[in-house]
């Protein structure tokens, strides 16, 4: 083992440069080391300086996408106009490959046939918004127990179902899941506010399954004698969450 351990030893003194061959090494290794860096930082120096070009044409692009989802949210509105801008900002790949109807049904909670909008309270719990129809048999069949309806006090609006039903955790509705699906009742109405108000409110009534209209033509319709209760509703709240929805799975 010792002997081993010699020869070892003597072959790293056979190979060990000079104390002159170390210097001049080291000083070749720190002169590339700074070379390396000096064209690291020319390189990180020039990236910065492309980066507020880079924002403003984000900040340009996202302008031209806010106008043109305003236009697909107005009746008549151009699709074959909206498509082909879309397309000269380079999105033809993403139109290709979207598929709408296959993201609208991988959503938990949607119903077969339920063609209006599905969203998440913060709890979890799957909120259905109705087309504005005069009836809905659709939700007046899937409804539970535990599950809420919401409409306007007011005015013409959107069903709202809060299907706590499909939460096994949850024995009621949390306030924060009922105040969401308020909140939509009211975006979704001829009672929302027009213009950017973060404080105003609609009034928004609630009730379960047992007390919505079962039969004839205002079967899912909600009596006001038959409501459990009132939320005073702030449709700013979900402003951005309805258009996200509605940018997925279609408007309303």
């Amino acid at each position: 083992m010792q002997q081993r351990r010699r020869t070892a030893l003597e072959e790293q003194l056979a190979t060990a440069a000079t104390p002159g061959q170390c210097a001049e090494t080291a000083g070749q290794e720190l002169a590339e080391d700074a070379d390396k860096a000096a064209k690291l930082r020319a390189k990180a120096e020039r990236r910065a300086q492309q980066v507020p070009q880079h924002l403003a044409e984000v900040a340009a692009k996202e302008t031209r996408l806010d106008a043109l989802l305003g236009q697909l949210a107005t009746r008549g509105a151009d699709l074959a106009l909206v498509r082909s801008e879309m397309e000269a900002m380079g999105l033809q790949e993403r139109l290709k490959t979207f598929d709408l109807n296959k993201a609208a049904h991988d959503q938990r909670g949607r119903p077969d046939g339920f063609t209006g909008l599905v969203l998440e309270s913060p709890r979890g719990v799957p909120i259905l918004v109705g087309p504005r129809t005069f009836a809905d048999p659709l939700l007046r069949r899937v409804g539970r127990g535990t599950d809420l309806w919401f409409q306007v006090a007011e005015g013409k609006g959107s069903r709202v179902l809060l299907r706590t039903s499909m939460a096994r955790h949850l024995t009621k509705s949390p306030r924060e899941c009922m105040e969401m699906a308020a909140d939509l009742a009211a975006h979704f109405s001829d009672s929302r506010p027009r213009g950017w108000d973060a404080e105003a409110t609609v009034e928004v009534m609630y009730t379960d399954s047992r007390h919505v209209a079962k039969r004839g033509t205002r079967v899912g319709q909600m009596k006001d004698s038959k409501k459990l209760g009132t939320i005073w509703a702030k449709p700013a709240r979900v402003a951005n969450a309805a258009r996200e929805a509605q940018e997925e799975q279609g408007w309303m």
